[in-house]
């Protein structure tokens, strides 16, 4: 958070006159905090019981089907809901990268019975840095979350004076031991080979559908919610009407099956999408109701950041 102080300058002619230069102060703990809990307790919540299920042997029969699609929907959302916090959190990027790669790290500890889990996860870790800078991109368009209660106060959302001590010295040292440890902890969990020995247009069409879709479901359920005005309920149809569009050309393939296993592949397919942007979209309606919203602004105008987190 950040307030303003007119102090006077000299313009061109020598002449005095008020400029803005924005005092960094603190941000309230608060929301950062529940933040972090939120991003650390996540895999003892949901992470481990769906391990112990798993190694008790649920879903690995035909009746376990169910079981494995909620298990997709609950973990992708909470990929992309930390993905979200990385890519918009107002606190500093360097304690947000921290915080979601110990939440990662965890999760893979709770799978860690299961090499090809761990595997799996080694990808998801890049998975959700991938995700996480696709679903800044509106921030390059002058779109800014922000707090509706703080919109009357003065700063501006461009003001440089926090971004200037953005990376010290210390920050240096601890993105170099980040990276070490995500590398060494990528080695230790190991890659899928199966990705590996993939053509390079299989490989193309595997994350671009496996980063792109949860991505534009990130997006659209955070439009959907964090939007100014109050259309919740009309936006919220048009987000999903705009993916089912998205997933169309594989709806289409998927209809050229037999008959009874297309439609329900297609029916899981939707459902899965429906769900997964659900379980995004509901933590998002509730920061709406704190205030929070998505908005478009110019350089020039003044408005003060939401409150940590």
């Amino acid at each position: 958070m950040t307030t303003p102080d007119w102090t006077d300058g000299i313009d061109s002619n020598g002449e005095q006159s008020p400029s803005l230069h924005v005092q960094s102060i603190p941000n309230p703990p608060t929301r950062f905090t529940l933040a972090v809990a939120a991003a650390l307790l996540s895999p003892l919540l949901i992470d481990v019981p769906i391990a112990a299920l798993m190694r008790a042997g649920l879903g690995r029969d035909e009746p376990g089907v169910v079981f494995q699609l909620v298990f997709y929907c609950v973990t992708g959302a909470k990929f992309c809901l930390l993905a979200v916090w990385l890519a918009w959190g107002s606190s500093r990027t360097i304690w947000r990268v921290i915080v979601v790669f110990v939440s990662l790290l965890f999760t893979c500890l709770a799978f860690a019975y299961d090499a090809h889990a761990t595997e799996g996860y080694s990808v998801v870790l890049l998975a959700c840095v991938a995700i996480s800078g696709i679903c800044a991109i509106p921030k390059l368009l002058g779109i800014r979350w922000v707090n509706e209660d703080d919109l009357g106060t003065e700063a501006r959302a461009d003001a440089p004076g926090h971004m200037a001590r953005q990376f010290t010295l210390v920050d240096l040292f601890i993105w170099t031991a980040t990276v070490a440890v995500v590398t060494g902890v990528i080695r230790w969990l190991g890659f899928p080979r199966d990705l590996l020995q993939m053509n390079p247009l299989e490989m193309l069409l595997v994350f671009g559908c496996g980063l792109g879709y949860p991505a534009a479901g990130t997006l659209l359920s955070m439009w959907a919610a964090l939007a100014p005005g109050p259309n919740v309920g009309n936006r919220c149809g048009l987000a999903w009407l705009a993916m089912i569009g998205l997933l169309s050309p594989f709806l289409l393939m998927m209809a050229g099956g037999e008959g009874h296993q297309a439609g329900a592949a297609i029916l899981t397919v939707i459902g899965v999408m429906s769900a997964s942007m659900f379980l995004v979209f509901a933590p998002l309606l509730m920061l709406r109701s704190w205030g929070d919203r998505l908005v478009r602004l110019a350089k020039s105008s003044v408005v003060q950041m939401p409150r940590g987190g």
